[in-house]
């Protein structure tokens, strides 16, 4: 008998039974009009907002500017790889197919919840212009916590996948940085 692999499973049931815990009392709140902005927030994660980003730093000259782009194309190239795999090979279910009562408020852009891409990607952008215009670190860590709440708002994640999301975010970016770093 592996007790080891008995340990960790023990380990993820209860991590997965505080996700639920968790998710049944965010979902059975009347949140409606949270709901509407989380929604905005969530979809201001989709990806097109990062393309925007980066032609405007390109376009600005920034200082900086063609490092930002440099790290971004690495830690970009390393994350959604991985957040591939993890989705596949993990093959977590969404939280509306294993648990009983939980409204869907948006429809996710794939099959299963773990890791939440919005979040990984809001992270690792957060962490890349916090990096090279801190100025903006509070507020793009701020949107970044957002995103991944409002991804827990909707009902469409576990808190374990917001979670997990962000470290991937976190480490993408660092790793593209130090490709860039002198």
């Amino acid at each position: 008998m592996d007790w080891g692999l008995i340990a960790a499973t023990s380990f993820l049931d209860k991590v997965h039974g505080l996700d639920v815990t968790i998710l049944t009392k965010l979902s059975r709140r009347p949140w409606w009009m949270l709901r509407r902005l989380a929604a905005f927030v969530s979809h201001s994660g989709d990806g097109h907002l990062y393309g925007i980003i980066a032609l405007v730093i390109f376009l600005t000259q920034a200082a900086g500017s063609t490092k930002f782009l440099l790290a971004g194309l690495i830690a970009f190239s390393i994350e959604l790889p991985v957040y591939f795999f993890l989705k596949k090979k993990v093959g977590r279910p969404r939280p509306k197919d294993t648990m009983v009562g939980v409204n869907v408020w948006i429809v996710p852009s794939d099959q299963f919840s773990f890791p939440s891409g919005h979040t990984a990607a809001a992270f690792l952008m957060a962490t890349l212009l916090a990096t090279f215009f801190p100025s903006l670190t509070t507020w793009v860590f701020s949107w970044a916590v957002m995103i991944g709440l409002s991804r827990l708002l909707l009902t469409v994640h576990f808190p374990t996948d917001i979670l997990a999301g962000a470290l991937l975010g976190l480490l993408a970016a660092n790793l593209g940085l130090s490709f860039t770093s002198p």
